[in-house]
């Protein structure tokens, strides 16, 4: 082929094999079932509205003729969904690239479990082996978009399956968020009943779930989850569901998208890996907290609302690490990104794991989230939580041993900063001397771990054995508070 792009209009203009190769080679290529995703989204979108108006149809409420006036009307609304559905698919294989770039390891177990499960075999699906994932490896390849392509579709299939049987595709703020958006605003509302008892609901908002949480998470999102902290799959897309719920994601997200042509296409994934980012921090909170709400829509009407107004707020305690984190974060994204208004907002959902924890404390005591909020980041003026959080993310391993240890580590480290923070905010006394408070009765701990922290700054590699005893050393301070 003399051509740096290949699209195909129809099914198999190339076979898998065939596109691996070509991508390998530097070719731009996705697959014939990306590329002419259109026609079997638009016949599933038919298919769902006539299933939604046949008992209307039924009961004589609605003529066969009406109800084919009623489809022809939003013929054009939703092709616009269903090429958006296109779109963003493709962005999707561009977020897989860089990830599968950088965590290599993370697709290569999740192709192991998927295969391990049965779910597929690689010399039929044409996916790698572990062989050429370890000379691609040597080569700083990951997975091509042909490749990513196929593991997305069969992450999603897998997925929407199981949700299909779970409470979740009932849940009164799923059918709102998710089920009803689905169909043009005019079919909405004028067959409101019709979209909560729809024949295919439970697996329609399992697909919503899945395509939304696959497209900008990724297809080894889950898998991480599960594997990371011990959950099971409905857990992990509850985590999820949160975290989407209150960081408002999809709406970022096409905010993202509407301003795209004012991005390069390298800020563009970027931004989206920097929502991403967020995402996975607003989980793990959920996951750690292990949050069982009685519904799902209460929880995040009332951590959003609360989010939405310490946002804004919170920057003004930053103090220490985290206060040249922030900056560093937002000098790095202002220069990716080129807009200083995106690169504030993606900065400041870079806390959103402080701020969750800022809320959560400031629920459970009735106290007031800016008052939390300066005891939680003051604490870093006399303990570097910026540069041990850092250490942490920084552990890269291909062991899951190492891996869990970090990530109990990571956990710890919350715990702690949480333990402390209640005790400052229970106790008697002037809560404006915070460095003070923090030793008053302690002193000897406080003094440890503080001297660990500075011997840490000195090493060139912080490693998990250094990053263990100070964390240890911060837990007996918090558990003396």
């Amino acid at each position: 082929l003399r051509c740096k792009i290949v699209v195909e209009g129809g099914n198999l203009g190339l076979t898998q094999k065939a596109r691996v190769e070509y991508a390998l080679r530097g070719g731009r290529i996705n697959t014939d079932a990306i590329d002419n995703s259109a026609g079997v989204d638009m016949s599933d979108h038919e298919v769902n509205l006539k299933i939604l108006l046949q008992p209307v149809l039924a009961r004589g409420e609605l003529s066969f003729d009406e109800r084919n006036r009623q489809l022809a009307a939003v013929a054009e609304e939703v092709g616009r969904s269903v090429l958006k559905n296109n779109r963003d698919q493709a962005l999707s294989l561009s977020l897989e690239q860089r990830r599968s770039y950088y965590s290599p390891s993370a697709f290569r177990e999740h192709l192991n479990a998927i295969e391990h499960r049965g779910l597929v075999r690689r010399q039929d699906a044409v996916l790698p082996s572990h062989e050429q994932l370890r000379e691609r490896r040597a080569m700083q390849l990951g997975l091509v978009r042909p490749e990513l392509a196929v593991l997305t579709a069969y992450t999603k299939i897998d997925l929407a399956l199981r949700l299909g049987t779970t409470p979740l595709a009932e849940d009164p703020y799923l059918i709102e968020h998710l089920l009803r958006p689905y169909f043009p605003p005019q079919i909405g509302s004028a067959f409101s009943r019709e979209i909560e008892h729809h024949g295919l609901r439970h697996e329609l908002v399992a697909t919503l779930i899945v395509n939304e949480m696959v497209d900008l998470m990724g297809s080894v999102f889950v898998f991480e989850l599960t594997r990371d902290y011990g959950v099971g799959e409905d857990d992990a897309v509850l985590a999820f569901l949160i975290a989407e719920g209150v960081l408002d994601l999809r709406a970022r997200a096409e905010h993202l998208k509407a301003g795209v042509q004012e991005l390069a296409a390298e800020a563009e994934i970027g931004a989206f890996l920097g929502l991403e980012q967020a995402a996975r921090h607003v989980c793990s909170w959920a996951l750690t907290n292990m949050l069982e709400p009685p519904s799902l829509g209460e929880l995040v009407r009332r951590f959003k609302l609360a989010f939405d107004q310490l946002t804004p707020q919170f920057e003004t305690f930053l103090k220490g690490g985290e206060l040249a984190s922030f900056e560093r974060i937002y000098r790095e994204l202002r220069g990716a990104v080129h807009h200083e208004q995106l690169a504030h907002s993606l900065t400041r959902l870079s806390f959103a794991r402080h701020l969750l924890d800022v809320l959560t404390l400031s629920f459970s005591l009735a106290a007031e989230p800016l008052e939390v909020a300066r005891i939680y980041f003051g604490l870093s003026q006399n303990i570097d939580f910026a540069m041990l959080e850092h250490a942490i993310d920084g552990i890269r391993t291909d062991d899951r041993w190492e891996r869990r240890a970090a990530s109990d580590i990571a956990t710890e480290l919350v715990s702690a900063r949480m333990q402390l923070c209640r005790s400052l905010l229970t106790r008697d006394g002037d809560k404006r001397s915070l460095p003070a408070q923090l030793a008053r009765g302690r002193e000897r701990r406080a003094a440890e771990v503080e001297r660990l922290i500075s011997e840490m700054r000195a090493l060139p590699s912080v490693q998990l054995p250094p990053l263990q005893v100070a964390v240890r050393a911060l837990t007996r301070l918090a558990a003396g508070a």
